[in-house]
């Protein structure tokens, strides 16, 4: 008998998982999920006690699921397609008045403030980048509340790449226009530290479930990009370029350090 109940069981958790398959695993659907499974259980064991067939106390109990539109309702207005709709509604309003508002400094600068167009166009430039990156965390944000894993690995990229055109082309372009004075040739070391934190970042967030010598190798390749990094700008502000390279000497001693350390602390895999 208790097997039976035990199976019956299962058969119900299999069956309101599959009604949910579709839906984020938030806390408000996990909650209405449950919340379903638990009667849905309660109708089966009342049915077994009061002399009902197995059988129908089963089907009965699913019915619960099937009738249960309130709570598919609920689950619905929770759910990862309709946030999105939401989303999408809230940044096209606020794209509308960012723009309008862009607009109207662009314009007071221009022929109020300097009375020129030829270098308030910058004002437009720099809203573009930083309507960027408002776009990317805002779908950023939306992946991580519905745990889609793979969008917020894309999304976490797109986000270091739009910190390139805002730390290395504006501010470029700003002392070209403004100031009189080129430093793209000095900016671009910005690059590969974003792309070093990019990669650090990436490791941390993601890469955390590896098997314990893929994050290791991981690591390294991320503290690669830092002393190449630490390289170029070293040689290129101060022109040490036949001297500089033993950064890399350093960092290959370090990693064989540490890959040696690794080996010795880690416990022995199981035959």
């Amino acid at each position: 008998m208790q097997k039976n109940i035990a199976d019956a069981e299962k058969r119900l958790r299999a069956y309101v998982n599959s009604k949910f398959r579709f839906y984020p695993k938030t806390r408000e659907i996990l909650d209405v999920r449950e919340e379903l499974y638990s009667m849905m259980c309660d109708r089966y064991h009342d049915g077994v006690s009061s002399g009902e067939d197995e059988a129908e106390s089963l089907r009965e109990a699913k019915r619960i699921a099937d009738n249960c539109r309130a709570a598919v309702r609920e689950v619905e207005t929770g759910s990862s397609l309709s946030a999105l709709r939401r989303k999408l509604v809230e940044m096209l309003a606020f794209s509308a008045f960012y723009f309008m508002a862009l607009t109207c400094v662009y314009l007071i600068l221009s022929v109020f403030v300097f009375e020129e167009f030829a270098r308030t166009w910058i004002v437009c430039v720099a809203g573009a980048f930083i309507y960027a990156v408002y776009v990317v965390m805002n779908f950023l944000g939306y992946a991580a509340r519905f745990g889609l894993v793979r969008l917020r690995r894309i999304m976490l990229a797109l986000l270091f790449f739009t910190f390139i055109p805002m730390f290395f082309v504006l501010p470029s372009i700003v002392s070209s226009v403004l100031l009189g004075r080129s430093i793209w040739g000095v900016s671009w070391l910005v690059v590969p530290f974003i792309v070093f934190l990019y990669v650090f970042t990436d490791l941390f967030a993601f890469g955390r479930g590896s098997s314990g010598w893929l994050f290791v190798i991981e690591a390294a390749v991320a503290g690669l990009l830092l002393a190449s990094a630490i390289y170029l700008a070293v040689s290129q502000l101060f022109g040490w370029w036949s001297v500089s390279w033993i950064i890399f000497v350093i960092y290959f001693m370090v990693v064989a350090l540490v890959f040696y350390l690794y080996e010795k602390t880690s416990p022995p895999e199981r035959p």
